[in-house]
């Protein structure tokens, strides 16, 4: 068993179940009710008239619906399901692309963070096999949780790569601050996290004494702070939800 679990063909039939499994478990149970139902119907409303925002009607007046700007929540995922509505033309359809993205992010960062530590292909395999058929974590995750989490795998790995002076791979970096800049504007718990990994750049730098490590935190820590600063300029929000917000509303940003 151990000899057929450590070949490169059961690496890859492994991977094809666990994407098959985990795209068909997002499809037969598709979280759409609650916060998503309220960023599809911005997407929706988005497309019709221009703007995020939502529709209610009062029990005095069921004729008069009402509308306000979507400022509650961030409109990130809703630019997501617009750009699968392209495709789909239904918003259900859309909500369980983004879904099943999430869920192949997650799936492709994880084997990516393995093979980065030289984990063996039988544990990876036996990794693979585990996530085929558990349905943990990604039952109890909401849509926007799997989503972040995998982007942060995908970040995770590429900072691991850049963790290094021999230079600058701008491509990692570029796609760290985007892949950061992504997971704040879907999620408000993802903002604080901006600092993380330039963090870990600035900590590395100041053990090593390598100043590139200093500029590559740098660059990161602007492009992606600048990134959010002007999407939330563009689609600005309730700060009552977080006081970070506040401050960076207002472009009180140091």
């Amino acid at each position: 068993m151990k000899r057929l679990l450590s070949s490169n063909k059961a690496f890859y039939f492994l991977l094809l179940l666990a994407v098959f499994l985990r795209c068909l478990s997002e499809i037969n149970n598709p979280v759409i009710s609650s916060d998503n139902s309220i960023q599809m119907e911005a997407a929706k409303n988005f497309i019709k008239t221009g703007s995020f925002s939502h529709t209610w009607v009062t029990a005095s007046n069921l004729n008069e619906i009402r509308s306000s700007p979507l400022t509650m929540w961030p409109v990130g995922i809703s630019f997501f399901l617009m750009f699968f509505n392209f495709f789909t033309g239904n918003m259900i359809y859309s909500a369980i692309c983004f879904q099943c993205l999430g869920a192949l992010l997650f799936i492709f960062g994880a084997v990516k963070l393995l093979r980065h530590f030289n984990i063996s292909t039988f544990y990876i395999n036996l990794f693979l096999l585990l996530y085929s058929f558990n349905c943990a974590p990604f039952y109890y995750l909401g849509s926007t949780d799997l989503f972040t989490a995998s982007l942060f795998l995908w970040m995770a790995w590429l900072t691991l790569r850049e963790s290094n002076d021999k230079g600058y791979n701008f491509a990692n970096i570029f796609w760290i601050a985007v892949l950061t800049f992504t997971a704040a504007i879907i999620r408000f718990a993802c903002i604080p996290n901006i600092v993380i990994i330039p963090g870990y750049f600035f900590l590395l730098a100041l053990v090593s004494r390598k100043k590139i490590l200093f500029f590559k935190g740098s660059i990161i820590l602007a492009v992606s702070l600048f990134l959010v600063f002007i999407f939330y300029k563009f689609f600005p929000i309730d700060s009552s939800r977080t006081s970070f917000i506040e401050t960076l509303k207002s472009g009180n940003l140091f």
